[in-house]
């Protein structure tokens, strides 16, 4: 089954995406082996926290060295986020072998799974294959009849903050909810409650007395917390103490509470809990998409998925928190079985301008019945079609401590990330400020100014632009490299297309490169090689007079050897650049100082670096790096599904280990540019806004 197969049986629109019983999800795990026997389960429900609970224990747990598993919705993206194992997402061909198995199994019932069932039964099967220590289960709604709770024993229950929510399917009253809530809780085994609600407590109390399974609830009275601030804050709670949590948010503070007392239950029950090794966790976990999520500072743009009374007041408290008083601009949508107008109360007093939207959703509320209802709660507001020029518009006169909040539904967030990449495309997005770079470079003083300067004694002479673009593989560099050298009419040397045909040159003396260059890359121990073996050598790059480009190492003519291109440049160019030195140990390149040019590649070099005038360090997520991988293989052959793409990118995390080495980096004033949710279009124009900010008009630029 193909993925494409895969996803058009799941996403069949005949399909009823949940309905509540689970003599349908029983009867389908029982032809699939059982396999949610096979796994030890923490369940997770609640009204509010589920999400941020599941995040921080897996990133914990993982940390641990335990094989951890998650199941959570709804999807942000897409299905392969909802289900992970170690922090990394299922992959398509998995997922597709997965689907292939289920839909055999669906296809002998007279009742058919609904969507929401086939999606559990998958993650069931993904992690009992994947043999995992330990799965978080994110209960879909309720507890009591939701298809995850098919589970006979686990390990642990945990049910985190709960309120109104979803009152026509679970109840009218926080009693009835929390009743079908702590469905979920199993004879013998504990169970943790957020424990907030003193409506709900007793009614969980209840249920844990009737199975003989021990209740714990966290003892706000020993929380301690410290100042919290846009990257995060600090707490002290019982024996752990100065933990630093990344996250924003003072409810996340909360969360993170009921996490600990989880903690101290699986610690108990034999699993790998250390008090130092959970405070380095936690401060290391990385970002939750979606929830208190800032996307940009300067001003301030913020998504989170509240979108319920309970949500917006831990939102708005938390925004108080951080910012003290404020208003806000604020981009709304809901699903219309919310309730948004209690929403649009607790709201009020903080917004200065609200836009109302319609999320892409069947079950969305039109923006301009939100915008009239936000009217009579009395808020400026007004519908909304075009969210993406709003929100640049609302960036570019914002003042840089303003904030542009945007809310109302998870279901939101695939809208709300085009949103945002027009906004990031517009600005340069930099991780890291830059500590110092040019601000203008002279146009050079003589056009037959000799040849064969090295190339840092540009920066003292300043007659030639150097752009220099490294980053892990993946990243986009070489593109956004020559979209740069098209743009500017400059030249382009690919260092990687170089190393390339040097290792097909040392392929008698190193036999495992022709296999690496048949596979399209060449690993770092290999490149280490080639660089012992031709220690001293001269490489060189040359153009006979039909401008044709000849390769040489030593006086041996490798260009047959060219796969591709080391330097591309417009044919009116190439006198200019006559001739290209490379020594291989120290990287350093030799170019006529006239010309300018754009270099890519890990190998630059330090000698190359002090010169180049616009640094440029470009970086993405390791699972963005593989999706356009796997993109690029599925395009060249639409019929294949690749397992596994690029997994040394995302199993052994380049990125990081790419960082470390990059000589760019190390230079320490390279403007960084996180691709990770820019479109190939957007990451070449934010480059390009890159070189124009760095590099003055004077420079011929």
């Amino acid at each position: 089954m193909t993925v494409k197969e895969a996803m058009a049986f799941l996403y069949d629109e005949g399909k009823n995406v949940s309905r509540p019983g689970l003599e349908r999800m029983n009867e389908l795990l029982e032809k699939l082996g059982s396999p949610q026997r096979d796994c030890a389960f923490v369940h997770v429900t609640g009204t509010n926290g589920k999400g941020s609970f599941c995040h921080i224990l897996s990133g914990i747990m993982t940390a641990a060295g335990c094989r951890t598993g998650v199941y959570t919705s709804p999807a942000l993206t897409d299905i392969y986020e909802r289900i992970v194992i170690d922090g990394k997402s299922i992959t398509p061909r998995r997922l597709a072998g997965l689907v292939s198995a289920i839909k055999d199994a669906a296809a002998t019932m007279e009742d058919v799974p609904t969507r929401f069932e086939l999606e559990t039964a998958l993650a069931f099967l993904y992690f009992a294959r994947e043999k995992c220590d330990l799965v978080i289960l994110e209960v879909g709604m309720g507890g009591a009849l939701d298809a995850t709770n098919v589970l006979q024993s686990n390990v642990l229950s945990v049910i985190m903050n709960i309120s109104l929510d979803h009152t026509r399917e679970l109840g009218a009253t926080v009693q009835e909810i929390a009743a079908v809530k702590s469905g979920i809780i199993k004879s013998g085994s504990p169970c943790v409650f957020y424990g907030e609600d003193r409506e709900a407590l007793p009614v969980i109390r209840e249920k844990c007395l009737a199975g003989n399974s021990e209740l714990v609830v966290p003892d706000r009275n020993c929380l301690k917390t410290g100042k919290i601030t846009p990257a995060g804050s600090s707490f002290s709670y019982k024996r752990w103490q100065d933990i630093f949590l990344p996250l924003t948010g003072k409810y996340q503070i909360f969360n993170a509470v009921t996490v600990l007392e989880a903690l101290d239950v699986l610690a108990r029950r034999g699993f790998p809990v250390e008090a130092e090794k959970v405070r380095d966790s936690f401060a290391k976990l990385p970002p939750i998409r979606g929830r208190f999520e800032i996307v940009r500072r300067e001003p301030y743009v913020i998504y989170d998925g509240a979108h319920n009374p309970g949500g917006f007041e831990a939102l708005f408290d938390s925004l108080r928190e951080v910012f003290g008083s404020f208003k806000a601009i604020v981009i709304m949508g809901v699903m219309r079985d919310k309730d948004y107008t209690r929403c649009l109360r607790i709201a009020a007093p903080h917004v200065k301008k609200l836009y109302a939207v319609t999320p892409d959703n069947k079950r969305s509320l039109k923006g301009e019945a939100l915008a009239e209802c936000a009217r009579k709660a009395g808020i400026d507001a007004e519908a909304l079609a075009a969210p993406e020029k709003l929100l640049l518009k609302e960036v570019k006169k914002a003042a840089k401590d303003d904030i542009i909040l945007i809310c109302g539904s998870l279901y939101l967030y695939r809208d709300a990330a085009r949103w945002i990449k027009a906004v990031k495309a517009e600005r340069v997005v930099k991780a890291e400020r830059v500590v110092k770079a040019a601000k203008s470079v002279k146009a050079a003083k003589s056009p037959d100014a000799g040849a064969g300067k090295d190339l840092n004694n540009e920066a003292k002479e300043k007659k030639m632009i150097t752009i220099a673009i490294d980053g892990p593989s993946g990243a986009g560099k070489s593109t956004v490299a020559k979209a740069l050298a098209k743009e500017f009419n400059i030249g382009y040397l690919d260092t990687g297309a170089m190393y390339r045909t040097a290792a097909l040159y040392m392929d008698r003396r190193l036999p495992t490169l022709a296999a690496e260059v048949a596979e399209g890359a060449i690993h770092e121990e290999t490149q280490k090689a080639i660089v012992g073996l031709l220690d001293g050598a001269d490489i060189r790059v040359l153009y006979d007079e039909n401008s044709v480009q000849h390769m040489y190492i030593g006086d041996e003519d490798v260009s047959g050897l060219i796969r591709t291109p080391v330097i591309s440049m417009e044919a009116s160019k190439v006198s200019a650049i006559p001739e290209v030195r490379v020594f291989l140990v120290d990287m350093q390149r030799k170019i006529g100082e006239t010309t300018s040019v754009v270099m890519d590649g890990r190998d630059i070099g330090t000698h190359v670096m002090p010169g180049a005038t616009v640094k440029i360090y470009l970086t993405a997520s390791a699972e963005e790096r593989a999706r356009r991988r796997y993109l690029e293989l599925i395009e060249k052959n639409p019929d294949t599904v690749y397992e596994d793409v690029l997994k040394d990118i995302v199993d052994r995390d380049y990125g990081d280990s790419h960082r470390a080495v990059s000589p760019l980096r190390q230079a320490g004033d390279a403007v960084l540019l996180d691709t990770t949710e820019l479109s190939l279009e957007e990451s070449i124009a934010a480059a390009v806004k890159i070189v124009r900010d760095v590099v003055s008009p004077g420079a011929g630029l």
